[in-house]
């Protein structure tokens, strides 16, 4: 749906920031749009993608996804 529109990442990125602050329920396409944001941060700031994989684990700790992401963030930890 985003990508029709766009195709620059940071542009996506507001776009999905956007949608979060003004969704009024937690909802599956929230999660979706969570980790596509994360795949996007990937080759720019880590600590915003740390950031993001954490705002994923308290939204949506329960996804089968959730467990990638505890465990990069327990890596990115320990090696800080």
């Amino acid at each position: 749906m985003l990508r029709e529109k766009t195709t620059e990442p940071e542009e996506l990125i507001k776009q999905i920031d956007t949608y979060f602050v003004t969704a009024k329920t937690l909802n599956k396409k929230m999660s979706d749009l969570l980790e596509l944001k994360i795949k996007l941060l990937y080759n720019s700031n880590n600590e915003e993608r740390l950031q993001s994989m954490k705002t994923f684990l308290k939204y949506f700790g329960s996804d089968l996804r959730s467990e990638r992401y505890r465990r990069i963030i327990a890596e990115s930890e320990a090696t800080k």
